[in-house]
């Protein structure tokens, strides 16, 4: 729908918002702006190739996905956060600039077919600069994408199975990633028992008999959310490879004999199977696991079990990358 009297413009149809979206954010002016409170999946489908781009968005788990925001800054976009944000506008200079009600996300211009409005003015009818200034921003920053991420997993955990056709990502690509999702290590040489504390704690809070997986820890090792890469540590390195996603960690009594361990007295438990839970960082293809192998012996069997933290230390981290590469 056109105004009889102005170069404005109503849009009524998802398809039509998401078909101006991509026009006005295409390559080719100096100046792109998209201030929309969610960066949802499929985002990076509506600003083709987003090198100087401003982002301005809502960090806020259940809305923002936190791998479109890290894809979109590795590509060269500028991103920042605003906290309670609501607005959606698009701007383009020498094009247009779209007020509307539509996110930047697939559920808002295409998959779930959402009833959109938007209304498209000359980008000189809006003072772009004036809205900016008007929002207290802070640019993307790590403590914003680690709290994003930790709260963007448990949702999914509770508001849905993992579906399979989800986007999964390639080591390499998550090890260049801007404020990369982190994971930790779980290795472990001796084989024991589910204690009875975390049998109790499946059977009370998950309903279920046992774990999918679990893991012998200290108490600061993991936290609930966490991504975990389970691994047995012997004398040819790491080896049985699978990721685990701690729900919940259990301190072991001292007299359960037979999964107490003095130097590991907590256990790290996953209650579900995989599919109930959201993409691991990334995927351990095979190619990963023989890269992990040989970088967990180059690195030192002894050293890794010796290790004060579980956090993935940076240089067997760049041992994997480089025989990946």
């Amino acid at each position: 729908m056109k105004n009889k009297n102005s170069n404005i413009r109503i849009l009524t149809r998802s398809n039509d918002i998401r078909k101006e979206i991509v026009r006005i954010m295409s390559p080719g002016c100096k100046r792109r702006v998209a201030i929309s409170a969610i960066v949802g999946d499929g985002a990076r489908a509506f600003i083709p190739r987003p090198l100087g781009v401003q982002i301005i968005c809502w960090p806020k788990a259940g809305g923002t996905n936190p791998k479109e925001l890290r894809r979109l800054k590795q590509a060269g976009a500028k991103v920042e956060f605003v906290d309670s944000l609501h607005m959606k506008v698009y701007w383009a200079r020498g094009r247009n600039a779209i007020i509307t009600s539509a996110n930047l996300s697939t559920n808002a211009l295409g998959a779930r077919n959402l009833k959109e409005i938007a209304v498209v003015l000359p980008y000189n009818a809006v003072d772009v600069e004036d809205i900016i200034s008007s929002l207290k921003r802070r640019r993307y920053n790590k403590v914003d994408m680690d709290k994003l991420e930790e709260a963007h997993r448990k949702l999914s955990v509770r508001m849905r199975p993992r579906t399979p056709r989800e986007d999964k990502t390639a080591f390499l690509e998550w090890y260049v990633q801007p404020a990369r999702p982190m994971w930790k290590l779980g290795w472990w040489a001796d084989y024991g028992s589910l204690a009875k504390r975390s049998v109790d704690t499946l059977q009370s809070d998950y309903g279920k008999k046992t774990a999918a997986n679990w893991v012998s820890c200290r108490k600061h090792d993991y936290k609930e959310a966490d991504w975990v890469l389970a691994f047995r540590l012997t004398k040819r390195g790491a080896t049985s490879l699978q990721w685990m996603y701690v729900d919940r960690v259990v301190r072991v009594s001292s007299r359960d004999k037979r999964a107490y361990f003095a130097d590991y007295p907590y256990q790290a438990i996953q209650a579900y199977t995989a599919r109930h839970y959201p993409p691991a960082p990334f995927r351990a293809t095979r190619e990963f696991r023989k890269a992990f192998q040989q970088a967990s012996l180059d690195y030192g069997v002894e050293k890794i079990m010796n290790m004060r933290t579980a956090t993935s230390p940076p240089k067997l981290l760049k041992m994997i990358a480089d025989r990946l590469k």
